[in-house]
C-alpha cells in the first residue's frame, strides 16, 4: 500500500483503469494477427463479423496465439471509497461486488477475491461467503456478455479444500499463495511423498532456475528453496540455508545436506 499499488488502488480507479488500458494497447486480446472474421475499433475492442465463425476459429488457437487476459486481484473493500463511489453503502458485500462491476467494465477478464480485508493477515480466516455473494450475482464480462469468471483466494492449504472452496461457492477457480509454496505438489494427489521429496523439489527447482537465468533472480530461487525446505529442517540448517547468498552455495548447501542425510 505504501507505494501506491496494492489495496492503494482502491483511492484511484482511474489508474486501474490505467493499467488495464495500457495491458490492453501493449498486446491485444487476440495474438493471432492472421485470424479472420473479426477486426479491432479504435478503441482496441474487438468487432465481430460473424460470431459463430469467430468462435469456432478461436477454440483451435495454440498457446502462443491465443487471448491474452487481464485480471485483477482485490480483497474485500470495508469502506466507502473512490473505486466503488464516494457516499455509497459501507457493506461490504455491496462494496465488494460495486468493485467487480466496475473491473468488469474496464476490461478485467476475470477477478481473484482474496477474501480478507486489507486490515486482515493470512491467519484471520478467509470470508468465503463473500467469494459466494460474488458468484451469485453473476456479474456480467464487458464484451462477452457471460458471467465474468471468479477466482477464490485464501484459506486453501491442500487439493481438498480447493474442491470444497468450488463446492461452497461455486468459484470458477483457486488462487493458492503459501501452500503452494511451502507444497509445489499440492495439486499433485498422486505424488510419492517420501524423505527425499523436499530435495527432489528443490533440486529440479535449481535445475529450472539455471535453465532460466535471465527470469529469475536468485532472491526469489532462495525464497522459493526456503519455503519448500523449512518444515524438515532443524534450527541450525534453516539458519545456514537462510544465509546463503548465490546459486553455487545453494548447489553446495543442497550436495552436503544430501550426503548428511544419506549417511
Amino acid at each position: 500500500m505504501n507505494s501506491g499499488l496494492g489495496s492503494a488502488l482502491l483511492r484511484e480507479p482511474e489508474k486501474i483503469a490505467n493499467i488495464i488500458h495500457a495491458a490492453r494497447n501493449t498486446i491485444p486480446r487476440w495474438r493471432n494477427s492472421n485470424a479472420e472474421n473479426y477486426e479491432m475499433s479504435n478503441d482496441n475492442t474487438i468487432v465481430l463479423n460473424n460470431y459463430n465463425q469467430v468462435e469456432n476459429k478461436f477454440k483451435s488457437i495454440t498457446r502462443l496465439q491465443g487471448p491474452f487476459s487481464v485480471s485483477a486481484k482485490i480483497r474485500i473493500p470495508t469502506a466507502c471509497c473512490r473505486s466503488v463511489g464516494e457516499g455509497s453503502s459501507c457493506d461490504p458485500i455491496k462494496l465488494t461486488v460495486e468493485l467487480v462491476r466496475r473491473l468488469a467494465v474496464m476490461g478485467a477478464d476475470w477477478v481473484t477475491l482474496h477474501a480478507r480485508t486489507p486490515q486482515q493477515r493470512s491467519r484471520d480466516s478467509a470470508s468465503w461467503n463473500m467469494v459466494q455473494e460474488l458468484v451469485d450475482c453473476k456479474i456480467k464480462h464487458s464484451y462477452l456478455g457471460t458471467d465474468i469468471p471468479i477466482i477464490l483466494n485464501g484459506d486453501v492449504h491442500e487439493l481438498k479444500d480447493a474442491y470444497c472452496a468450488h463446492e461452497t461457492t461455486g468459484c470458477h477457480g483457486v488462487m493458492v499463495g503459501r501452500a503452494l509454496l511451502k507444497s509445489p505438489y499440492l495439486f499433485a494427489p498422486n505424488y510419492i511423498k517420501d524423505d527425499n521429496s523436499p530435495c527432489h523439489l528443490f533440486e529440479n527447482w535449481l535445475l529450472l532456475s539455471t535453465q532460466y537465468t535471465g527470469g529469475t533472480n536468485f532472491a526469489t530461487v532462495h525464497q522459493q528453496a526456503y519455503w519448500m525446505m523449512e518444515p524438515f529442517l532443524d534450527k541450525t540448517n534453516r539458519l545456514i540455508l537462510h544465509s546463503i547468498g548465490s546459486f553455487p552455495g545453494l548447489v553446495d548447501w543442497l550436495f552436503d545436506h544430501r550426503k548428511t542425510k544419506n549417511s
